[in-house]
């Protein structure tokens, strides 16, 4: 996640702002779609949005939606798959509760996910933590609901250096439906 963060900083037109929480949190590192839209721009792609995920995000027109069945035996549900013939990237939005609160779901994330390089950020305002899964080759990115829940974006692969890039626009993209 280290890497990819450097990398969008790399990309982005000027130093992402600091947003705080609230008064006395420490201050979280901050993604934002203005500081890579300029990158953006440069590479064919549109904003993608749902209503039944309450945000919107930029793809590169080379990954394109997969029907995926659903997988009733899965804690969390797959919302979308976005696939691409030309690159090895891809991006998989699934759903799920988030038992336990932010700290319970990391530990077990660690345990049994392999998950690792846990940062929580802010997204175009929005509270965000992510994730490493080396053994995956994926960074992803969650964004908890209020009712207990996590929305999470698993980009991958993490170890090409052109898909870095872009995964970085795309995950400075994460934004509320307008």
């Amino acid at each position: 996640m280290k890497k990819l963060l450097s990398l969008i900083l790399i990309v982005c037109v000027a130093a992402a702002p600091v947003f705080a929480l609230a008064e006395g949190a420490e201050e979280l590192p901050a993604l934002n779609w203005e500081d890579v839209a300029e990158a953006a721009a440069q590479i064919p792609g549109d904003f993608v949005s749902s209503e039944e995920m309450g945000v919107m995000f930029w793809l590169p027109e080379i990954l394109q939606p997969v029907e995926v069945p659903a997988d009733e035996n899965s804690p969390f549900q797959l919302l979308s798959l976005y696939l691409s013939e030309e690159t090895p990237l891809s991006v998989a939005v699934t759903f799920g509760a988030m038992d336990g609160g932010i700290e319970q779901y990391w530990d077990t994330l660690v345990k049994y996910g392999g998950a690792s390089d846990f940062e929580q950020m802010t997204v175009n305002g929005m509270y965000a933590f992510s994730y490493d899964v080396k053994e995956n080759d994926a960074s992803v990115v969650c964004f908890p609901t209020e009712e207990g829940n996590v929305l999470s974006f698993m980009l991958s692969p993490m170890s090409d250096e052109n898909c870095v890039v872009l995964s970085g626009i795309i995950m400075a993209s994460f934004q509320p439906v307008e």
